[in-house]
């Protein structure tokens, strides 16, 4: 095939050196990485799309939120408490809340609805791990280290709930008296490996009763700094009558 160069000039970069061959002509040359840098970006994006939605799936997997939660979004949240709640989950994304994200009131009122999707809004956008558990389940779990032929240590089962990025601790204060150790140890842990900024805690316990349920140094490390919200109205659980 005959090979021809003849000089050609670009809009946009000026004066180049063409080649024809056969019916096709060369483009520019600057016009041709552009586009090639230009298609590789998007390249790049999608699979970055594709990975964050691979991500975003698996770890609100790994989560744990529970089935009947995983519907739970922010824009569903109800007056009073849930404009106290966005702001919270932004202070807590951009790593600038104070304290925990404490729900109290009664049962059935929407407070572990409201957890979870403050959980989730926060995994969305910190793009990091979170983990969700009750009380009574993180409770059983310590004590299954008991056994002599535990496969885990009680240390080792502390610590993944200590220092995950995220925690919601629901229905707290519900239990044994040895329950109430384990999950103040629980507490303690996540203070001093500085997570509690970023716990979400659900409590039927009224704030005026924490000093007698978690102890003084627990509840006065759950009321520092901390978003404490009372919830109050009629139990979603019970029929209208």
């Amino acid at each position: 095939m005959q090979i021809s160069e003849f000089p050609a000039d670009c809009e946009r970069h000026g004066a180049y050196t063409a080649r024809r061959m056969g019916d096709y002509t060369t483009r520019c040359p600057a016009c041709a990485e552009e586009q090639r840098a230009a298609e590789e970006q998007r390249r790049r994006m999608r699979d970055q799309q594709v990975s964050r939605r691979h991500w975003l799936v698996r770890a609100l997997s790994e989560a744990g939120i529970p089935a009947k939660f995983a519907a739970a979004r922010m824009a569903q949240l109800e007056a009073p408490f849930a404009h106290r709640v966005r702001v919270w989950v932004d202070a807590a994304t951009a790593g600038k809340s104070s304290g925990p994200l404490v729900l109290a009131g009664s049962v059935g009122v929407g407070k572990s609805h409201a957890a979870a999707a403050a959980m989730r809004a926060w995994i969305v956008r910190a793009r990091q791990a979170a983990r969700y558990t009750t009380a009574s389940d993180y409770s059983a779990v310590v004590r299954d280290c008991w056994r002599r032929d535990a496969d885990q240590s009680e240390s080792r089962v502390e610590q993944r709930h200590a220092e995950v990025a995220l925690l919601v601790l629901d229905d707290l204060g519900a239990g044994r008296a040895i329950d109430s150790e384990i999950l103040q140890g629980l507490i303690s842990a996540r203070y001093a490996a500085g997570r509690l900024a970023t716990t979400i805690i659900s409590t039927n316990i009224a704030p005026a009763g924490f000093d007698a349920a978690f102890g003084e140094r627990v509840a006065d490390r759950l009321r520092e700094g901390a978003t404490l919200i009372t919830c109050a109205g009629k139990s979603r659980r019970r029929p209208a009558c």
